[in-house]
């Protein structure tokens, strides 16, 4: 199964847009300069989505979700504009969880993008513990970055994360990926 959508005019039927505002989401022209459209993703101080704190999400489909233990690979590009503000708060620019049965536990996701402090880091969740896979301290800011995975989470120890930033191979993770109460 092969996913792709290219924005040229929004958001396709990959996507669910269940957490963000409507104005929150358009097509752009390409910061960049190359000839195309791109999706803008904007959150505005105050954007809440479902009640759950500052929110503008973009998330796969629920019919496309995979089930636990699924060998997959995702690849996107990433803009951040040369004026984003460089702050010391909490920023997930992407992220992977697992299904989660009754949902009570409400894990952190078991891999994420962040940025912080002008940091652009890998992480993954070990139960309660953060733990930083890879951090890019040079400005990402005003170009294209291309992130490849290659992933399966899963709890006991088949579980592995390979990441890619721009061609250069960044994470080479085995063990442990995910939650054990999570096995959906």
């Amino acid at each position: 199964l092969t996913l792709a959508d290219d924005f040229e005019n929004g958001p396709g039927p990959v996507w669910q847009l269940q957490r963000i505002k409507s104005d929150g989401l358009r097509p752009v022209r390409d910061p960049a300069g190359l000839d195309r459209n791109v999706l803008e993703i904007t959150l505005r101080t105050g954007d809440k989505a479902e009640g759950i704190g500052e929110r503008a999400e973009l998330s796969e489909a629920n019919r496309f979700h995979l089930p636990t233990g699924t060998d997959v690979w995702y690849s996107f590009q990433l803009y951040i504009p040369t004026d984003f503000p460089v702050v010391d708060r909490r920023l997930v620019l992407g992220q992977w969880k697992q299904a989660c049965g009754d949902c009570t536990a409400d894990h952190s996701p078991a891999i994420a993008n962040r940025y912080r402090n002008g940091v652009f880091s890998i992480t993954i969740q070990e139960a309660d513990k953060r733990v930083v896979l890879f951090e890019e301290k040079a400005d990402i800011r005003g170009r294209w970055n291309q992130l490849v995975y290659h992933l399966k989470l899963t709890p006991p120890p088949d579980g592995f994360l390979q990441a890619w930033l721009n061609g250069r191979q960044v994470v080479d993770y085995k063990g442990s990926l995910g939650y054990p109460d999570d096995l959906e």
